[in-house]
């Protein structure tokens, strides 16, 4: 297992030098899972930074290719956005993060990577988020054990998977379809809320911040739904809390199938 501590430079070509050292690095040392953590001081998305910014489009396609090649997964970002906070506070950036290999998800259960609360520092410190929780409802199984047929094991067999995937049509239409709606009504409200320069300076009305605060655990409860679902097509034994959109997933998957 190789672990990684990076303080990165400001400079764009020490940082595209620092990602190609690491890619080598990657092609030589002998197989192994990979643990990569600090300041990288780029920035994956437009998404990933408040205010004026400095990362050109390039270098934010170059550092998610970077992630990319180096097969680590970057696991969402919950309990705040961004880890770097300007002097003034016009400026916050998602600039430190955890990338981790596959296996070491897989391993040590890992669901998200948690921003903490900063004190001197103009940078929130980053940790990994572990779970074993019982992720909701499993139709796969349940209409597989709640199945009586009758006849030989071939006919038993057939008619068991046919009523499981009459199952998983309705529920991607009536259950898995109206999540995904939910889910992106819920973020744009927190979105807008957070967004509110109120939310920024900390003066947001008690009325406001209970409405934030509704809306959060709402939407919480829509992703521990629809990752359960994510999780059965993955059979990992994790999921992500925080991820509002299906990228962690399908990182994962594709990681999976290069293994199979």
């Amino acid at each position: 297992m190789y672990f990684i501590n990076i303080y990165s430079s400001c400079c764009l070509e020490e940082k595209r030098l620092l990602w190609k050292c690491l890619l080598d690095w990657k092609q030589k040392l002998p197989e192994g899972e990979w643990i990569i953590g600090g300041e990288f001081n780029s920035v994956k998305n437009k998404k990933e930074r408040s205010g004026k910014s400095e990362s050109s489009s390039s270098e934010m396609e170059d550092f998610a290719k970077f992630i990319d090649l180096m097969e680590v997964v970057d696991s969402p970002l919950i309990k705040n956005k961004f880890t770097w906070i300007s002097a003034n506070g016009k400026i916050r950036s998602r600039l430190d993060r955890i990338l981790l290999s596959a296996g070491v998800i897989d391993l040590w259960n890992v669901v998200a990577q948690e921003c903490g609360k900063r004190d001197t520092s103009d940078h929130r410190p980053v940790w990994l988020k572990t779970s074993k929780l019982d992720w909701g409802p499993k139709p796969v199984k349940e209409q597989w054990d709640n199945s009586e047929v009758q006849g030989s094991r071939a006919f038993v067999l057939k008619e068991k998977l046919r009523r499981i995937r009459d199952k998983l049509r309705w529920w991607n239409k009536n259950i898995f379809g109206w999540v995904e709606l939910k889910i992106e009504e819920e973020v744009d409200e927190i979105d807008r809320i957070e967004d509110d320069d109120c939310y920024v300076n900390n003066q947001l009305n008690q009325e406001l911040l209970e409405r934030r605060n509704e809306v959060h655990k709402s939407l919480w409860n829509s992703l521990h739904l629809k990752e359960s679902i994510l999780k059965q097509k993955a059979r990992q034994r994790w999921v992500a809390e925080g991820d509002r959109n299906t990228k962690f997933f399908h990182s994962m998957l594709k990681a999976r199938t290069r293994k199979n």
